[in-house]
């Protein structure tokens, strides 16, 4: 179950029309993968092409990974060359999300090469990319918080103090 604001799947896609390249930021488990995901299928339409990669800690190893139609067998560097040089050429009507970006730029020497694509990039991650246009999540409110509940727990209506107060114990 996923519960979200309209009005952050536009934001997303205002900032994205804008900037080219958005991080979707928050804390570990809130729903950007989700939301993500669901920015790509509400606006698939707008793109030729939508890539979904997860990062694993080396860009590098990300785009060797990848699989297209006529790869074969091709050394890990060589396809990185190849794919990388494909990805350079993708305009703006592809979106690329990459997903658990999770790093410093600084320690990531690739990552000043994949902000020059001209494709669109969405980006989800709990690291602050203060100099980058970013989106930070906020946590659900606590009325989506006891719905949610209430799809587990059939005795919500019947027990919400007890709801709230768990709520309220862990933090939203």
């Amino acid at each position: 179950h996923f519960f979200l604001c309209e009005t952050e799947l536009e934001q997303i896609h205002n900032l994205i029309t804008e900037n080219d390249k958005v991080f979707l930021r928050g804390v570990a488990g809130i729903g950007k993968s989700e939301l993500a995901k669901m920015y790509a299928e509400k606006y698939k339409k707008e793109y030729t092409n939508i890539l979904y990669f997860h990062y694993t800690g080396s860009i590098e190893k990300m785009i060797a990974d990848c699989h297209f139609a006529d790869d074969t067998d091709e050394t890990e560097e060589q396809l990185f060359e190849k794919h990388h040089r494909l990805l350079r050429s993708l305009k703006e009507d592809t979106l690329i999300i990459i997903d658990n970006f999770n790093i410093v730029p600084t320690n990531e020497s690739l990552f000043s090469d994949i902000m020059q694509y001209r494709c669109k990039i969405l980006f989800t991650t709990r690291s602050r990319f203060d100099d980058y246009t970013s989106l930070e999540l906020a946590e659900m409110p606590e009325n989506n918080l006891v719905e949610l509940v209430g799809k587990f727990y059939t005795k919500t209506e019947k027990k919400i103090d007890v709801v709230k107060q768990i709520i309220d114990e862990v933090h939203g």
